[in-house]
């Protein structure tokens, strides 16, 4: 594989309610494919946020981050506000959700959400954490990941 080469078309088929491509990224500590993926596991151990291995759209960056408790847990389903994507402009984006047991961090980062395509500039992200309101400003830059942790003080 190179750059540029095709892998994949988009389109709209099975359940799909717009054009998409379905991506999935696999961290595994074997090449066999057959330890990474089988046809009757929906939820493969070994998937991760493809978000964090493609790079972004021109003039756009990746936030990733952690939403953790105050004893230094994590919160999973926790919406994490405060990001502005310009497309898809039909299904406007509103919020992030921290990944909950189906869904697997990065081992390199140890995220608990990840945003790609995000304009640069700078934003305030937040989330409500056990009923604590938690902000942070994050400097997004072109091509670059911001990484964030929304924890209480």
């Amino acid at each position: 594989m190179r750059r540029g080469d095709v892998i994949a078309r988009a389109g709209n088929s099975g359940r799909a309610t717009n054009d998409h491509l379905h991506l999935e990224v696999h961290v595994a500590p074997t090449r066999d494919s057959a330890q990474i993926i089988h046809a009757d596991v929906h939820f493969p151990p070994y998937t991760v946020n493809p978000q964090l291995w493609l790079e972004p759209l021109a003039g756009m960056g990746i936030v990733a981050g952690r939403v953790l408790d105050a004893e230094g847990r994590p919160v999973a389903g926790a919406r994490v506000y405060g990001l502005r994507l310009p497309q898809p402009e039909e299904t406007p984006f509103s919020f992030a959700e921290t990944y909950l047991e189906r869904a697997h961090p990065d081992p390199a980062y140890g995220e608990h959400f990840a945003v790609g395509d995000v304009p640069e500039g700078t934003y305030v992200v937040g989330a409500d954490v056990a009923g604590v309101r938690v902000f942070r400003r994050v400097e997004v830059r072109a091509g670059m990941l911001t990484f964030v942790e929304l924890r209480p003080d």
